[in-house]
């Protein structure tokens, strides 16, 4: 594991296709990850295979507008399906939260999409806590969620 320089560009956005969850990647995306979401590259942490490969990552990022200066996020979580199973999306991501304590972040928050049970199952095991009440739709939404991750950790596909 090791924090990601300008020269991974490509392979960066070669792991952000393949994991097809986050939408299409391209260096023009990362380059706007970096100037407007204020994410540099060395915030990028990334988790490599004996030929250079990327094989997970996630990064530390600002907090959504509205939060305390002392909260930061953990962001664009995305592993290689190839490497599914193996446990480095919690790796990659106890290495962020770590760099965001070391700088004394009182708080950090995920920021994930309803569909992306693997992601939110493993949120929950890193002890994030669901958000019921920033928004109307939010109690229902984490009661279905719930529901599916459920089904999904009994072996039912989910809906």
């Amino acid at each position: 594991m090791r924090q990601m320089t300008s020269e991974d560009m490509q392979k960066y956005v070669e792991l952000m296709q393949a994991n097809g969850e986050l939408g299409d990647w391209d260096a023009e995306r990362v380059g706007r990850m970096a100037t407007q979401e204020g994410i540099p590259f060395a915030e990028i942490s990334v988790i490599e295979d004996e030929a250079r490969r990327f094989l997970s990552t996630a990064c530390l990022a600002p907090a959504p507008t509205g939060n305390p200066p002392s909260t930061a996020q953990l962001g664009w979580v995305a592993s290689d399906p190839g490497a599914s199973g193996q446990g480095l999306g919690r790796i990659v991501c106890l290495a962020v939260m770590q760099r965001a304590r070391g700088r004394e972040f009182r708080e950090i928050v995920v920021i994930t999409d309803d569909w992306r049970l693997p992601a939110i199952a493993l949120y929950l095991k890193l002890g994030f806590a669901p958000d019921y009440d920033s928004h109307p739709s939010y109690r229902a939404r984490w009661k279905e969620i719930l529901q599916r991750l459920k089904d999904f950790g009994a072996g039912r596909r989910p809906a």
